[in-house]
């Protein structure tokens, strides 16, 4: 059959296969027998002179297309012509960055939008831009479908990601941190994955970005940890959460992953944390409900009576912390000037005087001895200020341990976020929640 009858459709399809075999001098020929101005002609037409080496001769039929085609053929056009002056020197790449995001957003779903992001892709290789390479790289990955080269992407996607955040790489940690969140599915499988989420979440804590942190880790939590691996980092990403302002998160996330079945020291552990959150909440009957079956929880639960001035069970609590007279530790003096300042507020003179007794000979050379002596002077009846005194004197130690350090800085957070902080704040004091004169 001779070109000169064929159909349209059957000319731009023989001259189709003639250019995909490489056989651009016959592919010319059959296309003289469409009419100048067919679009899917003209495609054909640019296509030959691009690899001909004609780069004017292609954009000028390009251009007729963007005119007269369907929207389809227009996008494949308008890549040509990207392509094309690319290829002349007329167009930089940074022009012709901006003229390929643009269309990837308004043409997606064929050939022409995984080679437009390809294109995107390698030019931004090409300036070492790893940010654009990473965006248009990424949208091939996740929408262009799988293909023979899609696992060759991927590595290339991976070790890009993996040089953008080595710590030699320079990029602010604000940015490491937004690329490695917009790109997490694309991070490396196995421990190299694991680490390189890991050392950028200690520099995120290390740098006071808490809440970023805890959702960088709580994403390796949800996608990645197994099982028992769940226990430590449900642990570490429940403390960030705290520490972010955030205790209902906290609570929120140990509960979502209870059901796993952990050691004994591990469900400990999170329950002590657990416990911290709920404390801060505003909500103690949860918080010792939690701590039920946790050992050694006394000290974690008098540091929860005594924020909630619940004066009664804190002596109940307290007793059997009491430490032995000699060599008073910072925690052991916190114990005893706390008890004393329960007993006080409950009237407990004989209590207090019992106290008075065992311990003041131990407190004699201590920085703390004139707040255990007005303490427990049962001579002098109970007076607010003297109380208000006494409380800015305790040492910050707490028999809570690591647990109350936990839920003086979560409550430090929270009323930072809340109020200004105070022109001139107080140093080695117990929290300003801590009882006063209610």
């Amino acid at each position: 059959m001779e070109a000169s009858i064929c159909p349209p459709e059957v000319v731009d399809a023989a001259a189709g296969a003639a250019v995909a075999l490489g056989g651009y001098a016959a592919a010319l020929a059959w296309l003289k027998a469409a009419p100048d101005g067919d679009p899917a002609a003209n495609l054909l037409r640019g296509r030959i002179h691009m690899a001909l080496g004609d780069p004017q001769e292609a954009r000028l039929r390009l251009e007729c297309v963007t005119i007269s085609g369907d929207p389809g053929q227009r996008a494949q056009a308008e890549l040509g012509l990207i392509q094309a002056g690319l290829k002349a020197g007329t167009l930089k790449g940074s022009d012709a960055t901006t003229r390929l995001e643009a269309l990837a957003f308004r043409w997606r779903g064929d050939e022409t939008e995984r080679a437009t992001l390809r294109l995107w892709m390698d030019l931004a290789e090409q300036r070492n831009d790893t940010r654009q390479a990473l965006r248009a790289g990424a949208a091939l990955f996740r929408y262009g479908g799988p293909t023979a080269t899609t696992g060759a992407l991927l590595a290339t996607l991976q070790s890009m990601l993996v040089a953008a955040l080595s710590p030699g790489s320079g990029l602010p940690l604000d940015q490491s941190a937004g690329l490695l969140w917009d790109y997490r599915d694309l991070a490396p499988a196995g421990n190299s994955g694991d680490t390189l989420a890991y050392v950028l979440a200690n520099r995120l804590q290390d740098a006071g970005l808490y809440g970023r942190a805890a959702d960088l880790l709580d994403y390796q939590l949800q996608q990645r940890a197994q099982d028992i691996e769940t226990g430590p980092l449900s642990i570490r990403v429940a403390t960030l959460r705290v520490l972010a302002r955030t205790p209902d998160q906290a609570v929120r996330l140990l509960r979502r992953t209870a059901p796993i079945r952990y050691p004994a020291g591990m469900t400990a552990d999170r329950h002590r944390v657990e416990a911290a959150a709920l404390t801060l909440l505003g909500k103690p009957a949860d918080a010792m409900a939690t701590l039920q079956d946790v050992p050694n929880a006394r000290g974690i639960a008098s540091e929860i009576y005594w924020r909630e001035r619940d004066w009664t069970h804190l002596i109940a609590t307290g007793e059997p912390l009491l430490p032995a007279p000699r060599n008073l530790s910072d925690v052991g003096q916190a114990i005893v000037l706390c008890h004393a300042i329960a007993l006080s507020m409950l009237g407990r003179d004989a209590a207090l005087d019992r106290l008075r007794g065992r311990y003041a000979a131990a407190f004699t050379n201590l920085p703390t001895a004139p707040v255990f002596a007005m303490l427990t002077d049962t001579r002098t009846p109970v007076d607010p200020a003297r109380l208000g005194k006494a409380m800015t004197a305790l040492p910050s130690a707490t028999p809570a341990g690591d647990v109350g350090d936990l839920i003086d800085r979560g409550e430090a957070a929270m009323q930072a976020l809340a109020t200004p902080p105070p022109a001139t704040p107080k140093t080695g004091a117990r929290p300003a929640k801590a009882p006063g004169t209610a």
